[in-house]
């Protein structure tokens, strides 16, 4: 093993492999934008190799030779966009391969909660507008709803601070942390925004269409948990397979 290796494991003897894998999830995001992966800093190329080294090392002398075995996981900060990262030890697992996974909490610097984002369309607002005209209704409901996106995107933002498309930026210019959340709220937010407008739609006009309180409080808390669901992606489920 070369000599850059040293210094990765005189760092990491003391640690566990969740704290490993944990910390190299998140160093290693690439933008993957179907035909080409992007690493956002290049310093996480050596880290990936250093990191399946380390795991390849210890699973040989735990159960090489007596099994065949993969290690794998897959984090996405955000259900779907194109910003994730994952770490793959080992061979593609047969189908009858005995699987056990463990989920692991990664440390993020935020993770959204379901509250925060009900206090963009609570239940004044939904109280409020009971008997206003079912325009004014899919409006007020529509716009809610955005505000819904806007702040879990800022929430999952705030998680993933260091890292940011290269081309949000001029080289030239100093790129602060806040630059960075702002760029990554932008994006997420927007895509959330396109690949949910059609269920949105659809919620928002039946709850636009009804005056039962109940019944629009259900599609409220349906769809902010749909939306809570996406992007509350602060942990992984590491999976080993042994055959």
């Amino acid at each position: 093993m070369g000599s850059s290796a040293k210094p990765y494991y005189k760092q990491h003897n003391h640690r566990t492999f969740a704290e490993i894998i944990a910390e190299d999830l998140i160093l290693t995001l690439s933008i993957d934008n179907s035909s080409t992966i992007q690493t956002v800093d290049p310093i996480a190329i050596s880290h990936k190799e250093q990191t399946r080294i380390a795991i390849d090392t210890y699973l040989d002398k735990c159960i090489a030779g007596r099994y065949s075995y993969q290690l794998h996981t897959t984090w996405e900060p955000v259900e779907g966009y194109p910003l994730k990262s994952s770490i793959s030890v080992g061979i593609k697992p047969q189908i009858d391969a005995v699987k056990q996974s463990s989920r692991v909490t990664l440390p993020t610097n935020n993770r959204p909660s379901k509250s925060y984002l009900l206090g963009t369309i609570n239940d004044t607002t939904l109280t409020t507008h009971i008997n206003s005209s079912n325009t004014t209704k899919f409006g007020t409901y529509y716009d809610g709803f955005n505000k819904t996106i806007d702040a879990a995107a800022l929430s999952s933002a705030q998680m993933i601070p260091h890292t940011a498309y290269p081309f949000e930026f001029n080289n030239t210019i100093t790129i602060t942390e806040q630059d960075m959340i702002r760029a990554n709220q932008k994006n997420i937010a927007n895509y959330l925004k396109n690949s949910m407008s059609e269920e949105i739609n659809d919620t928002v006009s039946q709850m636009a269409t009804t005056n039962d309180i109940n019944k629009i409080r259900q599609l409220r808390d349906e769809k902010i948990e749909s939306i809570y669901n996406k992007i509350n992606k602060g942990y992984v489920d590491i999976t080993l397979s042994i055959w």
